[in-house]
C-alpha cells in the first residue's frame, strides 16, 4: 500500500467521522425550542419559552407584545399574564380583547383551554375608558369571563 493510498483512507475516515458527528448533533440538538412549565391547580401547562422571544424585560415584567391597541406582559413576581387593552371606544373593546387574546395564545403556543388554566388579567386603564377600568375581565373564551359593560 502506497503512502497516497494510506493518506486517502485516513482522510476518508476523518470525513466519515465528521459527517457522522454533524448528523448525530443535528438529530439530538436540532431545531428544538425550549419551553416554560407552569404548575397550576388545574394541572401542568407547558408553553413556548416566551422569554426567548420577548420584546424586553424591565421592572420584573417580560413584555411579549406592545401594539397600539394592547400590551401583553408577564409579571415575573406574581406569575400573571397581563393584557392591557387600549380600545378607541367602548364599541371597539370586544374586538381589541379578542386580538390581544389571540396574540397571547399564539405567543404561548397552546390551545385556548390550556391558557385558561393560567393566571391572566385582562383590563382597560382608567385613562382609556373610565367606566371599564379597575376590573379583571378575564379571557373571553374562559369560564368566568366578564363582558364589557355588564357590571
Amino acid at each position: 500500500m502506497t503512502n497516497q493510498t494510506k493518506i486517502a483512507i485516513i482522510i476518508g475516515a476523518i470525513l466519515v467521522f465528521i459527517i457522522s458527528v454533524v448528523v448525530l448533533w443535528t438529530l439530538f440538538t436540532g431545531d428544538q425550542t425550549s419551553n416554560v412549565t407552569f404548575q397550576t391547580p388545574d394541572g401542568e401547562v407547558v408553553v413556548n419559552n416566551f422569554r426567548e422571544t420577548a420584546l424586553e424585560t424591565r421592572d420584573q415584567s417580560t413584555y411579549l407584545e406592545a401594539e397600539d391597541l394592547f400590551t401583553i406582559y408577564y409579571g415575573e413576581t406574581d406569575g400573571t399574564f397581563y393584557l392591557t387593552l387600549f380600545p378607541a371606544s367602548k364599541e371597539d373593546a370586544p374586538d381589541v380583547r379578542v386580538a390581544a387574546e389571540q396574540a397571547l395564545v399564539t405567543q404561548l403556543g397552546v390551545p385556548e383551554q390550556e391558557v385558561c388554566k393560567l393566571p391572566v388579567n385582562v383590563a382597560i386603564p382608567l385613562n382609556v375608558i373610565p367606566e371599564y377600568a379597575g376590573i379583571n375581565y378575564g379571557l373571553s373564551f374562559c369560564e368566568g369571563a366578564i363582558n364589557f359593560g355588564s357590571l
